[in-house]
């Protein structure tokens, strides 16, 4: 095995006594004796089996040693950045029919006007015909209080897509509150929306009060009752909805009673999803009045989920190993649009000066920010890996040090991510038929 040299691109963490291996290059999983990795990690290639090395090199533990490593990391960069498909993220209006007070974004009135509609479509008309197909995100503000503009819009959208023969795709993030079943089965028919995020957050009593009318009044009662209508009519399998919950320290102490509630309604119902994640300070002055509601470490909350008695589809335990992680910010062919025509990136930070690209003109072309346009045209090469925060990491060829491209553009340097010991430990204890199991 003279010829073989170990990936740098393995990622070891120690787990009952072995040594567990995520090999972000090739996305592959593997767990052997600890000195036997050892051996290999000090160059010991001697007296082993030629069917163990095949294995070992079909996981991609280690390689040959005229193998470029660093080209094929550089082409599954490519590959992941630019698709071939343009993603449109929309935002008709900024307007929103809740009071959330750890939202972020100012709530501006006025919905997208026909004018920006125009501009909108003769962009499209520009960037469409040169790729796969055509993805919109409907976002927010609250998209379906603009419902009139994500008809007219769609409309067009889906009709210069099937002239130009693209495949056409749509998805929403929503609060839920108007997406009645009538609602959902005229998005879902005949503008192809078939994918939803909406945020409960916990039980009633919980939910009600960080997710309020702007009049102040209940919200849960009829979200829920519009998903439960939408499982229980609509009989397509096609359409998937993600429920995310926000977890402060008082929904997270309830946070069993609210999975009991949820698998009583929608166990065994693979078209939806959960997520708990808790509530980060993403910015915006009201965030103020849940300070201390907020919750300052981290806690397993999948972890406590997945203990218990559920079959319910719980979705991002292991996201960094299940996706390749970098953020659709990051992407070619993104394109996040507001209210005006103004272009932008990141949906977080929305109006920050770097994350405007510049603005739609009456031709659809961008009037450039000049200072930042150029900074989110990644080169053919990924943000440095001899920054001193990734070099040497084994996880660099599934994120590439661009988990949040915001910090690359607005500060010009990458920022590591966090380690992943526990989370690659963790899913070997519950998905160990994932690691093949090599040795000698």
């Amino acid at each position: 095995m003279s010829d073989y040299k170990v990936s740098k691109f393995n990622y070891c963490v120690d787990c009952d006594g072995k040594t567990v291996i995520f090999n972000s290059l090739r996305n592959t999983f593997a767990i052997m004796d600890k000195s036997f990795y050892e051996g290999l990690d000090c160059g010991n290639f001697s007296n082993i089996p030629q069917d163990v090395v095949e294995k070992l090199e079909d996981k991609g533990i280690v390689c040959g040693t005229d193998y470029d490593e660093d080209k094929k990391a550089l082409i599954k960069y490519m590959d992941t950045i630019d698709s071939g498909y343009v993603e449109f993220i929309i935002l008709p209006t900024l307007m929103c029919n809740f009071r959330c007070p750890y939202c972020y974004e100012e709530r501006v009135n006025g919905v997208m006007s026909d004018e920006v509609i125009d501009r909108v479509v003769k962009f499209a008309k520009t960037v469409v015909p040169s790729s796969k197909g055509l993805h919109v995100s409907w976002f927010g503000g609250e998209p379906l209080v603009a419902m009139s503009v994500i008809e007219k819009l769609s409309e067009r959208l889906m009709k210069l897509a099937r002239a130009y023969k693209k495949s056409y795709t749509a998805s929403m993030t929503t609060n839920g509150y108007l997406l009645d079943y009538d609602t959902f089965m005229k998005l879902f028919r005949k503008y192809h929306v078939t994918s939803y995020q909406i945020t409960l957050d916990g039980r009633a009593q919980f939910h009600n009060k960080t997710r309020p009318l702007a009049g102040g009044g209940p919200t849960y009662e009829v979200i829920m009752k519009n998903l439960i209508d939408i499982k229980t009519k609509c009989p397509s399998p096609v359409f998937s909805i993600l429920l995310r919950s926000n977890l402060t320290k008082e929904t997270a102490e309830d946070l069993e009673a609210q999975v009991a509630e949820l698998e009583q309604n929608f166990g065994g119902d693979n078209r939806f999803s959960f997520l708990f994640k808790a509530v980060g300070n993403w910015g915006g002055d009201t965030v103020r009045s849940i300070e201390g509601s907020l919750i300052n470490i981290e806690e397993e909350f999948i972890d406590r989920v997945t203990a218990l008695n559920t079959t319910l589809n719980i979705t991002g335990r292991y996201q960094f190993f299940e996706n390749l992680n970098i953020c659709y910010a990051a992407k070619k062919g993104t394109y996040t649009i507001d209210p005006l025509g103004k272009m932008l990136r990141c949906t977080v930070n929305l109006y920050s000066e770097y994350n405007i690209l510049g603005e739609l003109d009456e031709n659809g072309e961008i009037d450039k920010n000049e200072k930042y346009y150029d900074r989110w045209q990644y080169p053919a090469n990924p943000p440095a890996r001899p920054d001193s925060k990734c070099e040497g990491c084994g996880l660099y060829a599934n994120c590439y040090g661009i988990l949040c491209p915001v910090n690359t553009v607005a500060a010009n340097k990458n920022v590591a991510c966090k380690k992943k010991d526990a989370e690659l430990q963790g899913l070997y204890k519950s998905k160990p038929e994932l690691f093949a199991e090599i040795g000698v």
